[in-house]
């Protein structure tokens, strides 16, 4: 739900930064060993929310296929952030497979966490990767304005 901060009162998680990339349209001519559009979508998410990815303390990501989590975690710039903080609500993997809505089943896992007071910054990334690579990345924070 989206509302002013006169109605969301205490539990008001801000979207403060979101970017969005395509990769490579056809599949022979992508990069398969990095998650490039998702490594320019945090770029741009990071830079408007005037963050590094250091200031993160919770990463809901794309993990369709388990070895994407890893790719989306490096190109997130969040190799050192704690496992335990990764996917807390069981991702795609976990949750189940919602086609085009994996995205805002991340989203709403880290509002959610966010909310009870489970960090303070968290980064939100999807990806669809076929037929197009594209990517978005979202940086939710929690508190007060």
């Amino acid at each position: 739900m989206l509302a002013n901060e006169d109605v969301a009162g205490d539990r008001t998680v801000w979207v403060d930064g979101v970017g969005w990339n395509q990769d490579a349209p056809s599949l022979e001519s992508r990069d398969w060993d990095r998650a490039a559009a998702s490594m320019r979508a945090a770029e741009s998410a990071y830079a408007r929310a005037g963050l590094a990815p250091t200031a993160i303390d919770l990463a809901e990501v794309d993990d369709t296929f388990a070895f994407k989590q890893l790719q989306h975690l490096d190109a997130l710039g969040l190799q050192a952030l704690d496992p335990s903080r990764v996917n807390r609500s069981g991702g795609a993997l976990g949750e189940g497979y919602l086609h085009e809505a994996n995205g805002l089943a991340r989203a709403l896992a880290a509002v959610e966490h966010l909310r009870e007071g489970d960090g303070t910054t968290a980064v939100v990334q999807s990806w669809r990767g076929v037929p197009s690579s594209s990517a978005a990345v979202a940086v939710l924070r929690s508190g007060p304005a």
